[in-house]
């Protein structure tokens, strides 16, 4: 999976070695002509390494050395690399073994996917062909596939090529501090709890190279190194067997909120089927208070809120702030019960003009919208149309298109613009509700800048420039549940806030509509669904900061965000 780049790595080259004077020269040589910062680790060499370094580090200022006194073992002389890097402000190191069989030739492979990968631990996969390279021992793919099957039952992932030592580590993603081995296990065990910190392990093709057998340098003792990687597995598929749990639902509460209510709605058809609804609204609370606890932003993206609405005890935010999720977990089974007919709502109306005609109804994500959305379906005669992104909302769209059974029809935002305008001019000569949500500003769309519960947030204008373009009346709409009970009655709130037929301008109607989204939100806060820090900044006050002025051509479209 592509990683976003953060910001510029700074690589190392780190090139343990203990008694490889043979080959050590021509590795350093050749490695020193790729842009990189080279470490040499002399883990206490007695084969002339000493001699050497000082010959092929002449007139080399990217190539520095360090020395241990005595042999501390390969893992020792790679975490001796990753305090130096850390020491001079690097972000990842390369680490290659001296004995010939790794190409330098392949760290441009390495230099490169870490522009994509700058979170992964990049791992060369060895082409362990005999064909090509008739003088690989069979002893290592029997020891290579042996690797990767215990490395997979101690993480759950699959790795390939997990005695690999060609590597790029992310110093920040490894977990490197704490380790009890320092021999050829180390590499196993670096992994293995890198992964088990969340750590992503990516694969590279390399080369390899096997010289025959008399002429080959190999430090490796069969019994010994191999008496402690079986030690080491045991101990790791111990312990994973105790926290295999914890690190499941770790990875799972990591994934972004979109993630986690894909994964809620693909499986609540069948708990529904199962148990019914009121086992569902049962098991909730236990749910809620995982996800409480597990996602930081979105919590404090809910006790931002509270703040602004003046509740100053942190305590207190939090409690509230549960009583949020508990609410949104509520919605959710609502909203799949009703698409799969397990849930037949009834509603009590508040309205201050019922929509006639073609209007814009412009809603928010203070209660549930799709539940809005049902109660006009079946209040009114006129046609509901929906817009939504169809990019970012194809588990939904997917959803209404299988059951069939909220009679939405949907305006795809993520059309041409004239398509799109099109569409709405259409939909709005047929007399059809063209249902937003204005609460959110997607990505590409221009904002303008409304006070909103002391502090200015960000709006989508082009929802209201759309408005004044077809001159339609707007309404706002909100829906919200009396109490938590399956068989509870919605209050479906509907007003308007421009006739359609008077002259005014699009940041008017937009002032009007933040106006009864502050209302509701002071009425309802329960209900507030947003989790992320709705407005700008922490900070900005009304006296400190200006409406921004925009002079951009209304962009139409992309007026909506994620509805799912």
């Amino acid at each position: 999976m592509q990683q976003p780049e953060l910001r510029t790595a700074r690589l190392l080259l780190v090139l343990p070695t203990y008694n490889n004077a043979g080959s050590l020269k021509k590795v350093v040589l050749e490695a020193s002509q790729n842009a990189i910062d080279i470490l040499i680790v002399n883990d206490g060499s007695t084969d002339g390494t000493l001699t050497l370094l000082k010959e092929v580090t002449t007139n080399q200022a990217r190539v520095h050395v360090v020395h241990h006194d005595i042999n501390l073992g390969k893992g020792a002389a790679i975490l001796t690399g990753f305090r130096y890097a850390q020491n001079n402000g690097y972000t990842h190191i390369i680490t290659m073994d001296t004995d010939g069989q790794h190409s330098p030739a392949d760290i441009p492979l390495f230099m490169e996917a870490t522009k994509q990968f700058q979170k992964c631990i990049l791992i060369g996969d060895r082409q362990l062909d005999l064909s090509s390279s008739p003088h690989i021992p069979r002893s290592s793919k029997f020891g290579r596939k042996f690797s990767d099957f215990w490395v997979k039952l101690e993480t759950g992932t699959t790795v390939v090529d997990t005695q690999s030592g060609f590597r790029c580590y992310p110093l920040a993603q490894t977990q490197w501090r704490s380790l009890s081995t320092v021999n050829y296990d180390f590499e196993i065990e670096i992994l293995v709890r890198s992964v088990w910190a969340g750590a992503q392990a990516h694969s590279l093709p390399i080369s390899v190279v096997y010289p025959p057998r008399e002429l080959r340098v190999s430090h490796f003792k069969p019994f010994l190194d191999n008496f402690r990687l079986s030690m080491l597995h045991t101990k790791l598929v111990c312990l994973s067997l105790f926290l295999r749990p914890f690190f499941a639902l770790r990875r799972f509460a990591k994934r972004e909120p979109a993630s986690q209510e894909r994964k809620g709605a693909a499986l609540m058809p069948l708990l529904l089927s199962l148990f019914g609804v009121s086992f569902c609204y049962f098991i909730s609370p236990f749910v809620v208070f995982f996800y409480f606890l597990s996602h930081r932003p979105s919590r404090k993206g809910v006790t931002q809120f509270y703040a602004s609405l003046g509740v100053s005890s942190l305590f207190q935010q939090l409690a509230l702030a549960f009583v949020n999720y508990r609410f949104f977990a509520i919605s959710l089974i609502d909203r799949i019960a009703m698409t799969h007919q397990k849930m037949h709502p009834q509603f009590d109306e508040i309205v201050s003009k019922r929509p006639s005609g073609g209007a814009l109804l412009i809603g928010s994500h203070i209660g549930d919208w799709t539940v809005s959305g049902f109660g006009f379906a079946r209040g009114t005669k006129n046609r509901v149309a929906v817009v939504l992104d169809g990019s970012r909302t194809k588990h939904f769209q997917s959803l209404l298109e299988q059951t069939g059974q909220l009679g939405f029809q949907i305006i795809d935002a993520a059309q041409d613009k004239l398509s799109f305008l099109l569409a709405i001019k259409e939909a709005l000569e047929n007399d059809t509700l063209v249902c937003f949500l204005g609460d959110r500003v997607a990505e590409g769309t221009r904002a303008e800048s409304v006070p909103f519960l002391g502090k200015l947030a960000p709006f989508p204008i082009s929802i209201f420039e759309l408005a004044v373009l077809f001159q339609k009346p707007v309404f706002t709409f909100h829906c919200i549940k009396k109490r938590v009970h399956p068989h509870s009655r919605f209050v479906l709130y509907c007003k308007e806030i421009w006739d359609g037929k008077s002259r005014t301008s699009a940041q008017n109607i937009l002032r009007a509509y933040v106006g009864e989204l502050e209302a509701m939100a002071t009425r309802y806060p329960h209900f507030w669904f947003n989790f992320f820090d709705f407005w700008e900044t922490e900070s900005s006050s009304l006296t400190h900061v200006q409406q921004k002025e925009h002079t951009h051509a209304p962009n139409y479209g992309q007026t909506q965000d994620s509805l799912s």
